[in-house]
């Protein structure tokens, strides 16, 4: 009634239990629900009530095999002990695999379970562990994911749970990018294979529904041509593709004509893009790209560090938690680089700044972007446009 929701799972014999008091609890279930019986229970202590076992699980696994490790650990903050069982399921919610472990009395435990990716590079998983507690039935569940990086440098397709068609990786020893080609030809992740962590804001949970989320998420572009609408290019435009030795090019449009070509070399990733006028008439067009960032792995308050390069010195700007947009001096290189100052990594993105303009700086709850957009290009039949964007994690 109060609005604090648990859930509980049965033993082997259907049976679960709930604590309840003077205010109504409703049950909600799978199924019809029996009351066998009702007994007073003695007061609990604060520690017990917020339940004695914490489960720590990671949300993002990452192998370069075919199976990927997902420890589990258990710890107790109550002074008895508690037998606990945890169990790995599929995003059906089919078992897996399943463990009993007893924690001890202020102590932890950990379980260690096996993930196999199957046909997918990307995929779902969930952790549940129950337990019987003083007076109720007690059950957590945390959603996961699992990654299979590339086991070596190069260019390959891959297929992600949940996204219907193929997504490309870009990989080197130090770094790895998925490019969606499908879907806007957009950036799903810039991961760091050395250390782990994308620095891309991707909530993999909706990585099947992304197109459908405007402006937010990951890194894609539009074209945007004011003199004539119908030859613009969205988020979701779908591009062709063929692949290089190191790189993937991709095209979509007919009137005008974008092609980006992406390529992993050592810690750079490069984007060259080429925007040509197909037309019989001079065209007007603006190249946006939408940059959502998470050096490191996650936007952290006090952590990140935003540098750019103002008035021939350096102008650092701390990850603000707040939304919306923060006004930065113009810049006078053509640079902006981001440090994750506990974790030790940093990402530079350099640019021509005589074909974009500075970086437009928003901060988003645990993220920020970096939008890059050029001014209005003026093409004549046949003329093309060039620009290049370089991203170097270090």
């Amino acid at each position: 009634m109060l609005g604090k929701r648990s859930s509980a799972q049965t033993d082997t014999n259907g049976i679960f239990r709930v604590k309840f008091g003077s205010a109504p609890v409703y049950l909600e279930s799978a199924a019809p629900v029996e009351l066998l019986k009702s007994e007073s229970v003695a007061p609990e202590t604060a520690v017990v009530a917020n339940d004695p076992i914490i489960m720590t699980v990671p949300v993002l696994v990452t192998a370069t095999k075919s199976e990927a490790l997902i420890p589990v650990t258990l710890t107790n903050t109550a002074a008895k002990a508690y037998a606990v069982k945890v169990t790995l399921e599929d995003v059906a919610g089919m078992e897996v695999a399943a463990r009993s472990v007893t924690v001890p009395a202020n102590g932890k435990d950990t379980v260690d379970f096996v993930w196999e990716f199957g046909k997918h590079a990307f995929s779902k998983w969930k952790i549940n562990c129950s337990y019987e507690s003083a007076s109720d039935s007690v059950y957590h569940e945390i959603s996961g994911f699992a990654r299979k990086l590339a086991a070596a440098p190069g260019v390959s397709t891959l297929t992600l749970e949940g996204v219907t068609e193929p997504v490309v990786s870009l990989a080197s020893d130090t770094i790895e990018i998925i490019v969606d080609p499908a879907r806007g030809g957009r950036i799903l992740e810039i991961f760091d294979r050395k250390r782990g962590g994308n620095q891309v804001m991707l909530d993999y949970a909706k990585l099947a529904v992304l197109p459908s989320v405007p402006y937010a998420y990951c890194i894609w572009d539009t074209l945007r041509c004011s003199s004539d609408q119908n030859l613009a290019l969205h988020r979701e435009t779908r591009y062709e593709y063929t692949f290089g030795k190191d790189s993937v090019s991709m095209r979509a449009g007919k009137g005008i004509t974008l092609e980006k070509r992406y390529m992993v070399s050592g810690n750079a990733v490069t984007l060259d893009v080429s925007i040509v006028n197909c037309t019989s008439k001079p065209q007007t067009v603006r190249y946006y790209m939408h940059s959502e960032y998470t050096v490191g792995g996650t936007g952290d308050n006090t952590v990140d560090e935003l540098i750019f390069p103002v008035d021939g010195k350096e102008l650092k700007i701390p990850f603000w938690s707040g939304l919306g947009e923060r006004k930065t001096p113009k810049v006078d290189r053509g640079y902006w680089r981001v440090i994750d100052t506990v974790r030790k990594v940093e990402l530079r993105q350099e640019f021509d700044l005589t074909k974009f303009q500075p970086p437009r700086l928003w901060f988003g709850t645990c993220s920020y972007n970096l939008n890059m957009e050029t001014q209005d290009i003026k093409l004549a039949p046949g003329e093309t446009w060039t620009g290049k964007l370089t991203w170097r994690l270090q």
